[in-house]
């Protein structure tokens, strides 16, 4: 698999038509310019950038920890998370052609989805079988005790699935991996990811709070999210933000997966 072209990009992250003649090969080095400029943030635009990326915690931490309502919370963790950039990236006058960005990143991996599809299993299978060989070293903890999304019926259940598993993948990959990453990590380097990957990692301890209520769970689950977040990025560097969003896919299932046993305990391996 190979990763989006430079140029193409810009020429995406433009607005403009990918497909490029000899003479626009200048006009490329001027778009790349300009739009380096354009990334360039004042003090007041960093502090914006923050609260930005400091938005999913405060969402979690005044919603999800007032009401306990797991639909809302990711509605409206959605809802910013898709509005906040699309008004900060207006401010600074880059316009986006979206959905020639992703057809881009879809014409590079063609020949590639039928094994990418097959990457949603591999999270899937490697993080329930942690989870499995956990409950089966602790099988005194209170699982019980851990606040869980309620299914009580088939339309709450459909919703958190759609929400979940299906929107909050692309939702996040194009905030942390796309959005984030333009404006803080615009190198290939473990310094210039880190800051979107240590935001990703925050605000996952803050879910993982509320949900067991225990300071050294909610702390494993922060390293596992920050270290994810950097698989993440590699692999949208390396295969393309679709890619990505399908590896994330699996991660998110297998957490639906250990939601629902902790609830009905259908994994018979414990």
């Amino acid at each position: 698999m190979t990763g989006t072209q430079p140029n193409a990009v810009l020429r995406a992250k433009e607005g403009k038509p990918l497909l490029q003649n000899p003479k626009q090969v200048a006009d490329d080095k001027e778009d790349k310019a300009m739009l380096n400029s354009k990334l360039q943030l004042t003090k007041r635009e960093r502090v914006l950038l923050e609260l930005i990326m400091l938005s999913p915690i405060i969402i979690v931490f005044t919603v999800l920890h007032t009401t306990h309502n797991f639909i809302l919370t990711l509605f409206l963790f959605h809802v910013a998370l898709t509005v906040f950039p699309l008004m900060f990236l207006k401010k600074k006058n880059i316009h986006i052609n979206w959905k020639s960005l992703l057809l881009q990143d879809l014409a590079k991996n063609t020949r590639n989805l039928k094994n990418d599809v097959k990457l949603i299993a591999i999270p899937a299978i490697l993080l329930t079988s942690v989870y499995v060989a956990y409950r089966t070293v602790f099988p005194d903890y209170p699982y019980h005790r851990l606040r869980l999304p309620s299914i009580n019926d088939q339309f709450t259940a459909i919703l958190l699935i759609i929400e979940f598993i299906l929107i909050n993948p692309i939702v996040e990959e194009l905030f942390w991996r796309f959005f984030a990453d333009l404006f803080t990590g615009r190198g290939k380097t473990f310094i210039h990811k880190l800051d979107a990957c240590f935001h990703f990692g925050f605000y996952h301890w803050f879910v993982a709070y509320f949900l067991c209520q225990d300071l050294v769970l909610s702390t494993g689950g922060f390293i596992g999210v920050f270290t994810l977040g950097f698989v993440l990025s590699y692999v949208k560097e390396k295969y393309g933000l679709i890619t990505a969003m399908i590896l994330h896919v699996g991660v998110d299932l297998a957490a639906g997966i250990v939601i629902v046993d902790m609830q009905s305990k259908f994994i018979p391996f414990y």
